[in-house]
């Protein structure tokens, strides 16, 4: 009994505490002898110089590296339920034909939207049949007129109406997926003949990829009139008086105005946007979009040898290659909506393309750092990427995401990983700055919306047989009247799109300087703008004020300086250095970059046969700079290069050090 108590007792929570303590002292202060006695039996060897010092510390640190790795992990798991329930593609009605391309590909695909066309048929034309069915009156005969149709009962009337709908049902089916795919036909088109499609190109395949839902609305609006001639009634333009089943052929024309002036309305107003309110984030936006492109393309890759092989990957992974930088994409098969679903986009690819490091051990696919430790090669992103693999390649090496590993130039997993998430953080952040820029684009999009109706009322009623004169000889003094009246804030609301969409003078958290006074920006709104002072006050500025004022960006006037190492071959002197900073501020001079971009020598040191040199280079980080970030830094190397050459110094590596 005492035994068992024992027992327990040692096994109880109570003593757990003082075991870990007991394990962690032996672990920090391991004992270093061996049992020597003559009596016991032994294999150890009597060599002491093969005894290991345990490193305590070490340990203790690894496994609390381990256990806070367990705890990100069981924290993904228990939120993973609700990201799968957020990410889950709900099956809806009103949106059969999206739901089916979205989750088939290939012959499953085809199968889905052919019977998907039948059973939409059935039911439409189920009603008006078994009518016909059970009265008898006959099939009527589908091309002839109503009118001109003798001795029509209601039954045949119906059965014509609903081959009306079927054919309109049909024409709208065929319209979608031909436009959902345009702008991958077009890029296959210009890919078979070796056109490459020019920037003004892509914002225009852009804008009409984005208004493709009402183009595909006016051209079956279009079919509409075609088939009301064809099955229904004899309808014509210039007929005034408008009766009987005619009027639907009227009714698709008013449709047709109606989505004709909103496309209208869509595509100067996203022009607009590409040519003026755009460009200045170009590029931030292209930079973010070829990022999310590279990893959307490795992802279909990974998939389609996980699936099918390679036999359609080229046709699943062309479509949306062709990024701009105008607009942020939004890949509707592809979206990253947190870090850790960073993590399972590229373990999935590190899985399925990447090649272990024979290096490693313990290699084990279910710890994430395994996953880091795989590497992708060259051969990889050339049979992901096809024609343009080079182009990508060239790009990972420029932002340094090909490492030299072993000889051999590889993507390394954490570096992947890293790319990742600057994705999905680049993201967040473009989304954060053009918030209030988008919510104003709203005002007026809604704004020239209703334009575009009143305009529809007035022109298309004449197409239904409603003579609209009556009702304008009231209304147009009305309009005129409230033209005068409210001109004033007309002509404030266009200065402030101007403003805020064209000039585009400051950001939300950008500082700025007006009459002396300093301002953080908090708000932009239509109207006013919301900032706050150094103390802290909120204060309200009407935008039409600010128009007239000169706003001094401190933000955007920041400069961003980084240190950068080369390593010269050889031992550089006092006179060499001094050579070099000489060359330098010539080259600065005669590209007329001294006021803007600023080099010089931070420090160096002298290593057996060779020289490292750090250099400081200075230069403008403007935020909306139509550049990303390392081109801007490109031309400060590149003169530190030429400087270097002219100077006959040959550098061994370049690298950068901190960013200060």
């Amino acid at each position: 009994m005492e035994s068992n108590e024992r027992e327990n007792g040692n096994n109880s929570p109570s003593s757990t505490g003082d075991v870990s303590q007991k394990i962690k002292k032996l672990v920090t202060n391991p004992i270093q002898t061996r049992d020597t006695k003559a009596s016991d039996d032994s294999e150890k060897s009597d060599d002491e110089s093969n005894q290991e010092i345990t490193h305590g510390d070490k340990i203790i640190e690894a496994v609390k590296e381990e256990n806070k790795i367990k705890k990100q992990r069981e924290k993904h798991k228990k939120r993973q339920p609700m990201d799968d329930l957020e990410e889950e593609d709900k099956f809806s009605f009103f949106d059969t034909l999206g739901y089916i391309e979205r989750n088939l590909t290939g012959l499953w695909f085809y199968t889905a939207v052919f019977a998907y066309a039948v059973v939409g048929c059935l039911l439409i034309m189920l009603s008006p049949t078994l009518v016909i069915l059970l009265e008898k009156p006959g099939m009527p005969k589908l091309l002839m007129p109503i009118t001109q149709y003798k001795g029509v009962t209601s039954s045949q009337i119906n059965f014509k109406l609903g081959v009306f709908f079927c054919a309109v049902f049909l024409s709208y089916l065929v319209i979608y997926l031909i436009m959902n795919r345009l702008v991958f036909i077009v890029a296959m088109v210009c890919d078979m003949f070796n056109h490459k499609i020019s920037n003004d190109g892509k914002i225009i395949l852009f804008i009409v990829d984005d208004i493709k839902y009402l183009i595909t609305v006016l051209i079956v609006s279009i079919f509409g009139i075609i088939h009301c001639n064809l099955f229904m009634e004899d309808y014509s333009l210039t007929r005034m008086e408008v009766k009987g089943y005619g009027r639907l052929g009227g009714y698709s024309m008013c449709a047709g105005i109606l989505f004709f002036f909103f496309i209208v309305e869509k595509f100067f107003l996203k022009l607009a946007i590409a040519y003026c309110g755009n460009n200045v984030f170009s590029g931030r936006i292209g930079d973010v979009n070829f990022k999310t492109s590279i990893l959307r393309r490795l992802s279909i890759y990974a998939q389609s040898i996980n699936q099918r092989g390679m036999g359609n990957m080229n046709a699943d992974s062309m479509e949306g290659i062709e990024i701009t930088n105008t607009f942020l994409v939004h890949f509707v098969d592809f979206k990253i909506k947190s870090k850790s679903q960073c993590e399972d986009i590229v373990y999935e690819i590190l899985n399925s393309i990447a090649a272990d490091d024979s290096n490693t051990e313990n290699n084990d696919p279910n710890k994430p750092d395994a996953h880091l430790k795989m590497q992708i090669t060259i051969d990889s992103i050339r049979d992901a990427f096809g024609n343009q693999w080079m182009e990508i390649w060239r790009y990972l090496e420029s932002h340094e995401y090909v490492k030299e590993v072993d000889g051999n130039s590889v993507i390394r997993g954490k570096d992947l990983l890293n790319l990742a998430i600057s994705v999905y953080g680049e993201r967040i952040d473009l989304k954060r700055t053009l918030y209030d820029r988008d919510k104003i684009l709203g005002i007026l999009d809604t704004i020239l919306q209703i334009v575009a109706i009143i305009l529809t009322l007035m022109i298309s009623t004449p197409f239904i047989g409603f003579n609209p004169i009556n009702a304008l000889a009231g209304f147009v003094p009305l309009l005129m009247s409230s033209g005068w009246l409210f001109s004033d804030i007309i002509k404030d609301v266009f200065n402030n799109f101007i403003f805020l969409l064209h000039e585009h003078a400051f950001d939300v958290g950008d500082k700025i300087l007006v009459h002396s006074k300093e301002f953080t920006v908090l708000r932009i709104d239509l109207m006013y703008s919301t900032f706050t002072s150094k103390g802290g006050t909120v204060c309200y500025i009407p935008n039409k004020e600010l128009i007239k004022e000169s706003i001094f960006n401190v933000r955007r006037s920041d400069i961003q300086t980084e240190l950068v190492v080369f390593i010269i071959k050889d031992e550089v002197t006092i006179d060499k250095l001094n050579e070099i900073k000489e060359k330098i501020v010539n080259i600065l001079k005669s590209k007329e970059q001294d006021s803007k971009k600023r080099i010089s020598i931070q420090d160096y040191e002298t290593k057996s046969d060779t020289t490292v040199i750090t250099f400081r280079i200075e230069y403008l980080c403007n935020f909306r700079d139509p550049e990303p970030k390392f081109t801007r830094r490109h031309l400060p190397l590149e003169i530190i290069q030429k400087a270097l050459v002219s100077a006959g110094c040959s550098y061994a590596e370049q690298k950068a050090e901190s960013t200060v």
